[in-house]
């Protein structure tokens, strides 16, 4: 048993009856909204909430591929860390926040790290956590 496992049970039951979905497909599809965040920031406008909502769909997915490889008992993250950190790739690569980018850099090498060393610890940051918190600030503070 992983350290969070006794934190994800509890909240795993919620997504018993959801029938078995791959994985690496709720993987990509972060990737693929990580795109779309940075194709509204650089190409259409910067709004908190579009970024906060889309910033919420990226965690919500990232936390789901966790759980549907837990339901199928899926071992290999491979695919989850390297999607995990291109969506990182991409958040930070926005022009507000492009200077954060060695974060990222270190997060890649900690990655690294982990699947050589076979480590099951998290030992990553949780930068799009950050991320998303700073917007949801940036929301309450400007819109309440």
């Amino acid at each position: 048993m992983g350290y969070w496992s006794k934190y994800y049970s509890k909240l795993d039951k919620y997504f018993e009856k959801l029938p078995k979905i791959n994985p690496d497909f709720i993987s990509l599809s972060s990737v693929i909204l990580s795109v779309v965040f940075v194709y509204i920031n650089i190409n259409l406008f910067n709004s908190h909430l579009v970024n906060l909502l889309l910033l919420f769909l990226i965690l919500v997915l990232d936390y789901l591929d966790g759980v549907f490889a837990r339901k199928i008992n899926k071992k290999d993250e491979h695919i989850d860390i390297a999607c995990d950190r291109i969506s990182e790739l991409a958040i930070f690569s926005v022009p507000f926040l492009y200077h954060l980018l060695p974060l990222v850099i270190f997060n890649i090498i900690l990655s690294v790290i982990k699947l050589k060393k076979n480590i099951r610890f998290p030992i990553v940051l949780p930068l799009r956590q950050g991320v998303f918190i700073i917007f949801l600030w940036f929301f309450v503070s400007n819109y309440f």
